[in-house]
C-alpha cells in the first residue's frame, strides 16, 4: 500500500532523485516492454521568467525514445495515493481524458503545450513511508504509461502465493446477472510466483467437483495492475506458446486483512466475468463488488487504460440498474459517485434516459457520501462537476422533484425548463459560496462563481435575489432532490427513468 493524501493540494516544489531498477511500458491496458533500468530519475526545481517549475531529467540511451531526458513540469500537486508533477495546457495537440480530468480538478496551468510522443503531462510519485517507491509517466501523444520501480516496491509481490477454495460460482456478461450459483460447483484459484521464471504470477483455476482436481483455466501470467484496500487486481501480460495474449484475462482478489474472500475471473475480450465466491457465498456483501469496479475502473483511467475502464462502468451502470437494492448496502458512496461522474464526462451513452439516470443516481451517491462525510470538499468538487456535467438530463429528475411540471406532455416548456435550470444554478451557486476553498484553488471554479456573481447582481434569480437567498433555496433544493431519489432509487427501487 502507499502512502494517502487530501487530494489536490498544492505542495511545495522540490528537488528529488529515485534509482530504479526495472520498467514497464504499457499500452492500451497491455504491457509492451519492460526491463532493467539503471539510469537515475532526478527533479531539480528551476525558475522559467520568474516562474517555478520541476524538470525531471533521465538519460537512458535506451528509453529517451519514451521518455525526453528534460521534462518541464508547471505544477506539484496531491492525488489519493500519490503525488503528481503536472503539465496541464488549455490547448494542446492530443485528446485525452486526463488532461481534461486535470483541467476540471485545478484548471489549466499554461496556454498552450504540444506534446512530444516521449514528454509526459504527468509525473507521478508513489511513496511508501515517506520513501518514493514507484515512479510513473502519463503521456497522451500517444496514450501510454511508462512505469519504472525500485527494489523496495518489489517486496509487494511476496502475498501473492495461495489457494483458494470457492464452494460455488456465478457468471456475469457484458455486467448483467446470467447463471448461478449452482447449488455447489466447487472450483479452486491458485496464484503463485511467475512459474516460467517471469517476473508477476501464474494463476491458474482447477474444477474441484471430483476426487482429482481438473485444470478448468491453463496458467495465465499476469502482473498487479491496482492495490487498494480490500482490492488487488491482476492483469494478464505476454502471450503463450500460440501466440494468445494474456491480456485477454485478469484476477480481481477480494480479501479482509490479507484472507482471500472472493475472486473473480475477467475475460475482457469476452466482457465475461466468472465470481468465484468464499465460504460465505453471496453474503458477501455488494459493496465489494460495484464498489471495487468503480475502485478499479477509476485506476483504469488514471493508467491511461480507457478501454477496460469504460467496460467496467458499463457494469456498474447494468448492475446499479437491475438490482437498485444494492444500494442500501453501499459503504463508500464516494467511489461509487465518482464512477458515475466519469460516466458522464466520458459520455458512454448519447441516450438522453439513460444520461438522466446515470446524472441522477451519480447526484444521489456523492450526496449520501456528502451526509456522511460532509468536510471531504473533494466530494462537493465531483458533486459540483456533476451539476455542470450533467445538467440537462438532470433537469428532467429536478422536475419530478420539485413537481415544476408532472405532466410529461409538457415537461420540455420554456418556463418549466428554465425554472429547473435555475434550481440547479442555486445547488451549484449552494456548494460554492459554503466552500470557498474551491473556488479560490480552482480556477474552473473561481471562473463558475464570477458567472453566478454577475446574475445575481443583475438580479436573475427570483424571487430570491440576494445571494444570501439564493445560497439558502439551494440547500433546500439539494434537500429536496436527495430524498426525492433516496425514496424513488432507494427504497422503491425505481430506475425508469
Amino acid at each position: 500500500m502507499f502512502d494517502k493524501f487530501e487530494p489536490f493540494k498544492s505542495v511545495e516544489k522540490q528537488n528529488f532523485t529515485f534509482q530504479p531498477t526495472r520498467y514497464e511500458l504499457w499500452i492500451g491496458g497491455e504491457m509492451v516492454a519492460s526491463g532493467k533500468v539503471d539510469a537515475v530519475i532526478s527533479a531539480k526545481v528551476v525558475k522559467f521568467e520568474g516562474v517555478e517549475k520541476v524538470v525531471v531529467g533521465f538519460s537512458d540511451s535506451k528509453l529517451n525514445s519514451e521518455l525526453a531526458e528534460n521534462n518541464v513540469f508547471d505544477e506539484f500537486i496531491t492525488s489519493n495515493d500519490r503525488l503528481q508533477l503536472v503539465t496541464v495546457p488549455q490547448e494542446t495537440n492530443v485528446e485525452n481524458v486526463g488532461i481534461v480530468m486535470f483541467q476540471m480538478n485545478i484548471g489549466a496551468t499554461r496556454q498552450r503545450k504540444d506534446f512530444n510522443r516521449n514528454e509526459p503531462f504527468c509525473c507521478n510519485l508513489f511513496l511508501q513511508g515517506g520513501t518514493i517507491a514507484k515512479v510513473t509517466f502519463s503521456y497522451s501523444n500517444p496514450e501510454k504509461l511508462l512505469e519504472f520501480y525500485s527494489e523496495q516496491e518489489g517486496q509487494r509481490t511476496v502475498d501473492l502465493d495461495f489457494v483458494f477454495h470457492s464452494p460455488d460460482h456465478k457468471r456475469h456478461e457484458n455486467g448483467r446477472h446470467v447463471s448461478g450459483p449452482h447449488g455447489g460447483a466447487p472450483r479452486a484459484v491458485k496464484v503463485e510466483a511467475n512459474v516460467s521464471g517471469g517476473e508477476g504470477y501464474t494463476v491458474t483455476i482447477y474444477n474441484t467437483d471430483s476426487e482429482k482436481a481438473v485444470v478448468q483455466m491453463a496458467p495465465k501470467q499476469m502482473k498487479i495492475i491496482q492495490q487498494s484496500e480490500g482490492l488487488m487486481v491482476l492483469r494478464g501480460y505476454g502471450q503463450d506458446a500460440l501466440g494468445t495474449s494474456f491480456a485477454d484475462y485478469g484476477l480481481s482478489i477480494q480479501h479482509n486483512d490479507g484472507q482471500v474472500t472472493k475472486c473473480i475471473l475477467h475475460m475482457y475480450d469476452r466482457q465475461v466475468d466468472i465470481e468465484y465466491l468464499g465460504s460465505g457465498g453471496d453474503a458477501v456483501p455488494k459493496d465489494l463488488e460495484i464498489v471495487a469496479w468503480a475502485k478499479n475502473a477509476m485506476a483504469q483511467y488514471a493508467s491511461e487504460n480507457v478501454t477496460d475502464g469504460r467496460q467496467l462502468l458499463a457494469q456498474i451502470y447494468n448492475s446499479v440498474k437491475d438490482d437498485p437494492g444494492q444500494l442500501k448496502q453501499v459503504r463508500d458512496f464516494a467511489a461509487l459517485g465518482a464512477a458515475y461522474l466519469m460516466m458522464l464526462n466520458q459520455e458512454i451513452s448519447d441516450d438522453i434516459d439513460v444520461l438522466q439516470l446515470i446524472a441522477s443516481v451519480g447526484y444521489l451517491c456523492l450526496s449520501k457520501a456528502i451526509e456522511k462525510d460532509g468536510g471531504d470538499l473533494n466530494l462537493y468538487k465531483d458533486r459540483l462537476l456533476l451539476l455542470r456535467i450533467g445538467h440537462q438530463p438532470l433537469t428532467f429528475t429536478v422536475m419530478l422533484a420539485l413537481e415544476i411540471d408532472t405532466n410529461p406532455m409538457n415537461s420540455m416548456s420554456s418556463l418549466a425548463g428554465y425554472r429547473a435550470r435555475d434550481a440547479i444554478y442555486k445547488m451549484e451557486i449552494a456548494d460554492l459560496e459554503l466552500h470557498p476553498p474551491l473556488y479560490r484553488r480552482v480556477t474552473f471554479f473561481q471562473e463558475r462563481k464570477t458567472e453566478f456573481d454577475q446574475m445575481i447582481d443583475r438580479q436573475f434569480f427570483m424571487p430570491e435575489r440576494t445571494l444570501d437567498n439564493v445560497v439558502k433555496s439551494g440547500v433546500e433544493i439539494h434537500k429536496k432532490l436527495l430524498d426525492y431519489l433516496v425514496r424513488r432509487v432507494m427504497e422503491e427501487g425505481d430506475m425508469d427513468f
